[in-house]
């Protein structure tokens, strides 16, 4: 590391402190900077960037301890969305059955869960339905020999 890329990252630690944190000095990053500039570049940038983040850091001496939680890679948690049916979904919402039901309910959003689709019943549907099921349960029969018309065809 040299020693424009550690004046670099001095810059860059102190502004990356979240707002209300302890504000850290130049000569205090640039110390612990010291400590590991014989590391990998990307590595230490990554650290700093960790170490910048957390709040509760009063001093960048996590920095130059490589033992310290910065330096682990933390795992990322990600909002995984519940996965649901058209028929398990409010329709006026668009929230699951459950969720719907113990959602606190403000002004006059007073509704009760709505499936997002309905199954219908009556009409061409059911109609379907009977047809599938005949065809289904119906044996099909050897087809009759066609009577003859006339006279002459029978002869």
């Amino acid at each position: 590391m040299t020693k424009d890329q550690a004046e670099m990252l001095t810059a860059l630690a102190i502004a990356a402190r979240p707002h209300g944190a302890r504000r850290w000095d130049a000569p205090g990053v640039m110390s612990a900077l010291g400590k590991v500039a014989h590391l990998d570049l990307a590595e230490v940038i990554k650290a700093i960037g960790r170490a910048a983040g957390e709040r509760d850091l009063e001093t960048p001496a996590a920095i130059g301890n490589t033992a310290a939680l910065c330096w682990t890679e933390r795992r990322v948690e990600r909002f995984e969305p519940e996965k649901t049916t058209p028929e398990t979904r409010c329709g006026i919402c668009g929230k699951s059955r459950a969720l719907c039901a113990t959602a606190p309910r403000f002004g006059g959003d007073d509704h009760s869960f709505e499936p997002d689709f309905k199954i219908r019943t009556g009409g061409a549907v059911d109609e379907l339905r009977d047809i599938k099921a005949k065809a289904a349960t119906t044996e099909l029969e050897p087809a009759a020999e066609p009577q003859p018309t006339s006279n002459e065809e029978a002869s």
